[in-house]
């Protein structure tokens, strides 16, 4: 209820979090992105890149390359 009233739900905040953990992930390892994936909790790396795409706007490699620069 009180989610509700700040305008959040359970879900959203799950996403916030995977979302910050997935960037972490990405940034400090070379771990595949499908090894981050399983570790997020995600059945596949396809349904991961799918959600991080959401989160965003780019792909788990695209993120990961865009740091590079």
């Amino acid at each position: 209820r009180h989610l509700r009233q700040e305008g959040a739900s359970v879900q959203s905040l799950k996403d916030e979090a995977r979302c910050r953990r997935a960037q972490e992930l990405l940034r400090r390892t070379r771990q595949p992105v499908k090894q981050i994936a399983r570790q997020l909790g995600f059945r596949s790396e396809k349904s991961f890149a799918r959600a991080f795409r959401l989160w965003t706007g780019t792909t788990p490699s695209g993120w990961r390359q865009g740091m590079d620069v």
